[in-house]
């Protein structure tokens, strides 16, 4: 495993503008591709957890927010009716 100083200290800038890849593939080796493992499979099972009930509840809500407004709707204009 590098450690963080190993890391950065082992190239230059020059380097890292020749050949970006070859000069940042310790950090990808060791940093990035673990978090992006992680976070692909944490993300995914939180997804799975969270999306369909938040789903289902956000549907429901539009779905009474219109037939409250529906109501209110047909309420006013059957007091239009009978004022007239």
């Amino acid at each position: 495993m590098i450690k963080m100083g190993e890391m950065f200290s082992s190239f230059t800038i020059v380097d890292l503008v020749n050949d970006p890849l070859k000069a940042l593939e310790p950090f990808f080796e060791s940093v990035f591709l673990p978090m992006l493992l992680g976070g692909v499979i944490i993300g995914g099972m939180l997804w799975i957890a969270f999306y369909w009930p938040i789903y289902k509840l956000v549907s429901q809500y539009k779905i009474n927010r219109l037939k409250r407004r529906q109501m209110k709707m047909t309420k006013g204009k059957y007091n239009e009716q009978q004022k007239n």
